[in-house]
């Protein structure tokens, strides 16, 4: 194994590569500060107010979903702001960096160069931005390689004992780790892969009255069905955009190197097997448990790539060892050149390939608006319950203090009234709200205790097809008065004189066919349906009946556009011979917002429209 490095030898040796590494950590923090959108809305945010508000309620620290380390370590960086996170994770991915480099230069000096730049990759960049839990346990893995290949044995199992506080993917790593203290007879340092477990389980015990809560209280022993299932090769196909082409291109050469060289009986073997055995094997066991678990649909899966970042540090170590091949040749000049460009490329690859805001996603500016709303006529300091964590963000709320903002799960869902008193506020939005939070949008809509105060809805441009459904946010008060609802006949097809004249034209279209007849593949369309008044939100029912061939099928689609031209929303109900039925519901529109109904019929053929009736339901 290799010997012990003096840490100011080492510093010299790796002045440089850690210099451009603190370049790209530096890059990061800026990146998020200049961003316009916020990275991780969900997940990332949520990461956040459990580091920010810990302080305030010490138990947050023994919340397993959080990662009880993460949030212990982010807590002073959670004071500055959410970019604090970023912060944070910029010094791990340095502090990540200095543990590889120390292993690859050991055995290859020079390549160490390397590290920042295959560290770079798309999924690494974007939950280093992100303020991710990730970050964290390859900082922590790279450690424990650092101190195995040092053989300080004790050291590398204490800071191991602290890998299930930070992800879950430490099930893909301490079992080989086990078995490399075994086969190198470290049997006083195994005891203390336990030392992290005992520690939380006596502060659990002490809080919770139960030292076996780390069982009971597990996040991901449960099957979540809404979160769906994939194919087995998901993370495979999505390789590139986890890793980027620099990075796997290199590590797919190591690990074709890597097997051959053990047979080469050379200096090197031991360092050989325990890349394969603490760097390649865990790798591929990780990919395979998350590969299994979204194929099966269990432990909470949501498919996420992000995920897959916690393999990158030992996709690294892999990867150093392909470049040692390919550089070796190679004359020093021409390695920096080709290190210049590998560089460049890596760069390239991360910027284009990691999901970063640019822009707005369309769930924050819908929240941003009801949060705007909510600070806005004396309603900030009311009590507010939510469901999305970015609204008690938007908010600058703390979202674990229930007399204030109570969450959609700490709702007693058995009261008629939720147990919220007169005058409180609840906040529903379509994503967590009836999943998450177990309440749907229609108990609160005929609850005659609660008043609408505005909604909102807008769609995701990847959602514009059949079946895609807006995000909707919903402010109720709970109160006596709730408000009235008036229902108005916008269209009835028995009231042929009372149709728009465009209606009536296109269906006298057929000359072959019985009245109400519409051909081609855009017949007609009615802009400006809604009636223009102060209504908190309408209502759009639509029934009817079509006649069409057998095996035939058109859409009538609803869009709105706003002033500039962009599209907002689309809806499309796929109607085949029969009746049919739809109900829209269209929140009060700023100024200038168009909205548009439409049959569409492709390859222009022939429907005959028996019934159709439209009204509006307004609510005020």
């Amino acid at each position: 194994m290799a010997s012990e490095r003096d840490t100011v030898h080492a510093w010299r040796a790796l002045r440089g590569p850690m210099i451009l590494a603190g370049l790209f950590a530096l890059g990061a923090v800026l990146l998020r500060l200049t961003l316009p959108g916020t990275p991780e809305p969900g997940d990332g945010v949520f990461h956040y107010l459990f580091a920010r508000y810990a302080p305030e309620h010490p138990r947050l620290l023994l919340d397993l979903w959080a990662k009880p380390l993460f949030t212990f370590l982010g807590m002073p960086f959670a004071q500055l702001g959410a970019w604090g996170m970023t912060l944070m994770n910029a010094l791990l991915y340095l502090a990540t960096c200095w543990p590889l480099m120390r292993m690859v230069d050991e055995r290859s000096p020079g390549t160490a160069w390397a590290v920042p730049l295959l560290m770079l990759a798309p999924m690494y960049l974007q939950v280093t931005v992100g303020g991710m839990t990730e970050v964290l346990f390859g900082a922590l893995t790279a450690w424990v390689l650092l101190l195995i290949m040092t053989e300080r044995w004790r050291s590398a199992a204490t800071v191991a004992s602290l890998l299930p506080f930070t992800r879950p993917e430490w099930v893909g790593f301490l079992p080989f780790l086990v078995l490399w203290f075994i086969r190198c007879s470290a049997w006083r340092a195994l005891p203390l892969l336990a030392f992290g477990t005992v520690v939380m389980s006596l502060l659990g015990g002490l809080v919770k009255q139960d030292v076996l809560w780390l069982l009971k209280e597990h996040p991901y022993q449960h099957s979540i069905d809404f979160y769906g299932k994939g194919s087995f090769w998901h993370y495979i196909g999505h390789a590139r955009d986890i890793a980027g082409a620099p990075l796997l291109f290199a590590a797919a050469i190591g690990l074709g190197v890597l097997p051959i060289s053990l047979g080469n009986r050379s200096e090197g073997e031991q360092r050989d097997r325990f890349m394969l055995c603490l760097a390649a094997a865990p790798l591929f066991a990780i990919t395979l448990i998350h590969s299994w678990i979204w194929w099966r649909g269990t432990n909470g899966s949501f498919g996420l790539l992000r995920v897959m970042a916690t393999v990158l540090p030992f996709l690294v170590l892999v990867a150093v060892e392909g470049l040692t091949v390919l550089l070796r040749p190679l004359s020093p000049r021409i390695r920096g050149s080709v290190l210049l460009v590998f560089g460049l490329f890596a760069t390239a690859e991360a910027y284009h390939r990691a999901d970063l805001p640019i822009v707005r996603t369309v769930p924050e500016q819908v929240m941003d608006d009801a949060a705007a709303f909510l600070r806005a006529g004396g309603r900030e300091g009311r009590r507010i319950a939510v469901a999305q964590p970015y609204l008690a963000f938007a908010l600058e709320r703390d979202l674990f203090d229930s007399t204030h903002t109570p969450t959609f799960w700490r709702l007693d869902r058995k009261r008629p009234d939720l147990g919220l008193a007169a005058g409180d506020l609840i906040c529903w939005d379509s994503r967590m709200a009836p999943h998450e939070g177990g309440v749907e949008l229609d108990r609160l809509m005929r609850d005659p205790g609660l008043a609408l105060l505005r909604g909102w809805s807008r769609q995701e441009p990847e959602h514009f097809h059949a079946g895609g459904q807006p995000f909707e946010v919903y402010v109720f008060e709970r109160r006596s008065s709730p408000g009235r609802t008036e229902v108005d006949t916008l269209i009835d097809l028995d009231r042929w004189e009372a149709l728009p004249r465009m209606m009536r034209d296109a269906l006298n279209a057929c000359s072959d066919a019985p009245p109400r007849c519409l051909q081609g593949e855009y017949p007609f369309a009615l802009g400006h349906l809604l009636p223009k008044d102060d209504a908190v939100l309408k209502e759009l029912h639509i029934k009817g009946e079509v006649g069409l061939p057998e095996g035939a099928m058109a859409h009538l689609v609803f869009t709105e556009t706003d002033a500039e031209g962009e599209k907002l929303r689309y809806h499309q109900v796929d109607v085949v011979n029969g009746p049919f039925s739809t109900v829209l519901r269209v929140p009060q529109r700023s100024a200038g917002v168009i909205d548009q109904l439409y049959w569409w019929i492709p390859g222009g053929g022939r429907l005959e429209l028996k019934k159709l009736i439209i009204t509006v339901h307004s609510r005020s």
